[in-house]
């Protein structure tokens, strides 16, 4: 939306929300841009491997089980 429309916009949006009951966020261009990429991180969050954090101790290398095979 063109920014000279931003205003007229924002305030029939919120006229259209409160008859309606409806809640109205309202955020600046960072925080907005912060909100999407929040979401989009959690959406994404099942595609990506565990980090290193995750991962059981279990799984992980420890110096006092290993046992070097005898040659």
């Amino acid at each position: 939306m063109p920014r000279p429309n931003l205003r007229p916009a924002h305030l029939l949006v919120r006229a259209f929300c409160e008859t309606r009951g409806i809640d109205c966020q309202e955020a600046s261009a960072v925080g907005s841009c912060r909100e999407a990429l929040r979401w989009l991180h959690g959406v994404g969050a099942p595609l990506r491997p565990p980090s290193r954090s995750e991962v059981s101790r279990s799984e992980t290398f420890r110096p006092e089980t290993f046992r070097p095979e005898a040659s």
